[in-house]
């Protein structure tokens, strides 16, 4: 990891892979997340991030950052607008124009029509909720 110190009128700001941090209470902090944190009025959780909209890390005004309950959140945010692509794999899910494919009918569907598991990879499960409904309905009555 790169570390480069600039100090701007007597404020020592550090930069660490194209991200502008500060020092607070002896620990690096990046100034997107501090921003973000004066803007809402509370401290950030580890689990929040904060998105550069432009994609330009040194760029820290408020209309430019975007902030995400959780990175699976922000990693769909990429995958549905296209900037980010999954690597293949036998078990992995892939997005195809924005619609993932369920693993029970084979049809392409929005993240919104699938089974959600924080776990799972997307954040979604593989079966979309129509398929998911209809086999808990078969395996209550006794089918499965």
């Amino acid at each position: 990891m790169k570390k480069f110190i600039k100090v701007y009128k007597s404020k020592q700001i550090i930069v660490l892979n194209k991200y502008k941090s500060r020092k607070v209470n002896g620990k690096n902090v990046g100034e997107h997340r501090l921003v973000m944190e004066k803007h809402i009025g509370r401290k950030l959780t580890k689990k929040e991030v904060v998105h550069h909209i432009d994609g330009d890390k040194s760029k820290n005004e408020l209309d430019n950052l975007m902030l995400f309950p959780t990175k699976s959140a922000h990693t769909r945010y990429h995958l549905e607008i296209g900037d980010l692509k999954l690597k293949s794999g036998s078990n992995k899910k892939k997005l195809v124009n924005g619609k993932l494919r369920c693993f029970h009918c084979c049809e392409f569907k929005t993240l919104e029509e699938f089974v959600t598991r924080k776990a799972a990879h997307l954040g979604v499960r593989g079966v979309c909720k129509q398929c998911y409904s209809l086999r808990r309905s078969k395996q209550e009555a006794g089918m499965c």
